[in-house]
């Protein structure tokens, strides 16, 4: 798995773009979900949801249909497909995203057939991502790695 940055080159709509995601998807036989890069805080956020979702397919605890899906459960801390998308999903006219690819030798087929370019800045973690997913201030200032309360959500979220 290998977490890019994306800048989209031009705003589309979210419909659009993922319709055009999921083509290359079928004919590459590949996982791929695409984030708001406003609410992504490091590579770890993201791969840490992929474990937890193929975890929760193992297991038979998975609550969506797909891995993809399953991933941006585990990634928003929300369980609602609809409140998942609201908050970590691809938004209409989005100039910045992250990717999740399963196969790190399609990135720049996937960047050529979607129009992108990488910006692997658009993934940085910062107070103000921290601060949108929900960490207090206080708590960032307890804790060596923010990261981790942000794990902690997740985790907690399932309960």
């Amino acid at each position: 798995m290998k977490v890019i940055g994306i800048d989209t080159n031009e705003a589309k709509k979210s419909e659009e773009v993922l319709e055009k995601l999921d083509e290359f998807k079928e004919e590459h036989d590949v996982f791929i979900q695409v984030f708001d890069a406003g609410k992504v805080i490091g590579d770890e956020h993201l791969l840490w949801a992929y474990q937890k979702a193929e975890e929760s397919f193992e297991s038979g605890t998975n609550r969506a249909n797909s891995i993809e899906i399953e991933t941006l459960l585990w990634a928003s801390a929300e369980w609602q497909i609809k409140d998942a998308l609201a908050k970590m999903g691809l938004k209409d006219d989005a100039e910045k995203g992250v990717v999740l690819i399963e196969r790190e030798e399609l990135i720049r087929d996937l960047l050529d057939f979607m129009d992108w370019s990488r910006d692997d800045d658009a993934f940085e973690p910062n107070q103000e991502k921290l601060k949108e997913f929900g960490v207090k201030e206080t708590e960032m200032r307890s804790v060596e790695e923010p990261i981790e309360l942000v794990f902690e959500k997740m985790a907690t979220s399932v309960l």
